[in-house]
């Protein structure tokens, strides 16, 4: 699955069904069944968590940099005057 979040197949938002048939039939994702520990879709749930974290942050910061630095700033830099 991190092979995926590296390609941007697995995205914030991706949705479980969306993936699944990716790697479904991967001897992998296989031989992890009914192993103990996290199954794949926990392994799933832990990832879209850790991608929605990182998108809040980079949304968080960019609304910081907004209140100080409003959006007509920006869509005039590299204009001339």
């Amino acid at each position: 699955m991190h092979k995926l979040v590296d390609e941007g197949i697995i995205v914030a938002g991706t949705k479980w069904k969306d993936v699944y048939p990716l790697f479904s039939e991967e001897e992998a994702f296989q031989n992890m069944i009914g192993q103990g520990g996290s199954d794949p879709l926990e392994l799933f749930w832990d990832i879209m968590e850790q991608l929605d974290s990182d998108f809040r942050l980079k949304r968080d910061y960019v609304l910081d940099v907004l209140q100080v630095f409003p959006l007509e700033d920006f869509l005039t830099v590299g204009k001339t005057v």
